[in-house]
C-alpha cells in the first residue's frame, strides 16, 4: 500500500510540473490528500479486479506451478492459449490483437 500511496503522490508532482497544461486533478481528486485519504481511495476506488494486469500467469513446467507452456498453451485445457503471461504490455495496445496474430 505504501508504494502505491507514493506512486499516486509521484504522479501528482510529474502533473504539478507541468503546470496547468492537463488541466485539473479528477481523480482522486483534490480533496483526498492525506496518507488515510489516498489509501482508502486506493483500496475503496482505484485498485479494482476489473482489469485484468499482464504477466499474472507464469510459464513453467506444470510440476513447477506453471500455467502455460513455452507456446503459450494452458496446461489442461487443449489448444486454448494464454497471453496472460507477457511480463509487460503497452497500455494502449487492446490484448485480444496478440490472440488473433496467433
Amino acid at each position: 500500500m505504501t508504494i502505491m500511496r507514493q506512486g499516486v503522490r509521484f504522479v501528482r508532482n510529474v502533473g504539478a510540473a507541468f503546470g496547468n497544461l492537463f488541466g485539473p486533478e479528477i481523480s482522486p481528486g483534490p480533496e483526498i490528500q492525506t496518507d488515510q485519504q489516498i489509501e482508502n481511495w486506493l483500496r475503496d476506488q482505484a485498485a479494482s479486479t476489473q482489469y485484468h494486469p499482464t504477466g499474472s500467469c507464469a510459464m513453467l513446467p506444470k510440476d513447477k506451478g506453471g500455467v502455460v507452456d513455452a507456446n503459450l498453451l494452458v496446461y489442461g485445457l487443449g489448444t486454448f492459449r494464454s497471453i496472460f503471461m507477457l511480463p509487460t504490455c503497452p497500455l494502449w495496445i487492446n490484448l485480444y490483437l496478440i490472440f488473433y496474430a496467433l
